[in-house]
């Protein structure tokens, strides 16, 4: 009985694919495992339980802050999360322990999640740090996530919805949530929002700096080459904005929910904000991937390496 690994999991970036906005503030992102096909796919649901079963197949509940390359890690030949998978499809065409396999596979999920915390703490999140945040609900089990500049600017908010609960990075992280889905609080009708949302791209500009010089000092250490593609996700108004490093196609901005105006606005704010720090992590980028082309090439012909 093959298991089969769906390409949402195989594609899956380390960004901003673990959430989506279909019409309601968000949903959940879980593993869907179908019994009879024996296919694992990632969905995004809404789903209460850490599991949940059906005749037909099981949903496992996962953390929007789960790094997808240690799921995959997890779930390829060898990996400690693909036995308990296979054990919770076997359990159900046996119908035997299937509620035990199931609980099996979600405390693995939990550790992974655990255990990754302290690479998600890493310099993409760093920046985040500095901003406070909360969930607010708007009259349903859905929440929206609201980021704060300053403490003051929480409390400030509170008055008006005393239902808020504050939550620095690490508590965010600990109840399995990230910052990169969060809206900054004001309306752009508020004074002072202009300053909020310059300052939450830059924020998001200095995330993605961070991943990018991550990936370069891993290529370095390790002597491999680095990541030829880095994101970092915005949202504005519940429309998604990514901004993009890419070693071939350089720097872009773009959207599949908002107009061009809006568009426009965001990439000349970003130009405007983070231009300089952006260009800079290309061209480092793309310097580290010509330094390991050229010492692959001097390996492969017996050359002697360049001095650093």
């Amino acid at each position: 009985m093959k298991l089969i690994i769906d390409n949402s999991i195989q594609n899956a970036q380390t960004c901003f694919v673990w959430f989506e906005r279909t019409g309601e503030p968000s949903l959940k992102p879980c593993l869907r495992l179908s019994f009879e096909a024996g296919i694992l796919t990632l969905t995004h649901e809404t789903i209460l339980n850490t599991f949940e079963v059906s005749p037909e197949s099981v949903r496992f509940k996962i953390s929007d802050a789960l790094d997808p390359r240690n799921l995959r890690a997890g779930l390829a030949l060898g990996g400690d999360l693909r036995p308990l998978i296979d054990e919770v499809r076997c359990a159900a065409l046996s119908d035997r322990d299937l509620l035990t396999a199931c609980r099996n596979v979600s405390a693995k999920l939990d550790t992974m999640y655990s255990c990754g915390l302290l690479s998600l703490s890493g310099p993409a999140l760093t920046p985040y740090d500095s901003w406070t945040y909360a969930n607010e609900f708007e009259g349903s089990p859905v929440t929206s996530l609201l980021a704060f500049p300053t403490a003051a600017h929480f409390e400030a908010f509170k008055t008006k919805n005393q239902s808020l609960t504050e939550y620095r990075l690490e508590d965010l992280l600990r109840i399995g949530q990230t910052p990169v889905n969060a809206q900054i609080c004001a309306a752009e009708n508020d004074q002072g929002y202009q300053f909020m949302r310059e300052w939450w791209i830059s924020t998001v500009i200095y995330s993605l700096v961070g991943k990018v010089n991550r990936s370069i000092k891993k290529s370095a250490r390790l002597n491999i080459f680095p990541d030829h593609t880095f994101e970092s996700a915005i949202f504005f108004a519940d429309r998604l904005y990514v901004i993009q490093l890419d070693v071939s196609c350089g720097m872009r901005v773009y959207s599949a929910s908002a107009g061009k105006e809006e568009l426009d606005r965001v990439r000349k704010e970003v130009s405007e904000r983070g231009d300089a720090q952006l260009t800079s992590a290309l061209k480092s980028l793309r310097a580290r991937v010509l330094e390991k082309l050229d010492s692959n090439y001097r390996s492969n012909h017996g050359l002697k390496q360049r001095s650093k």
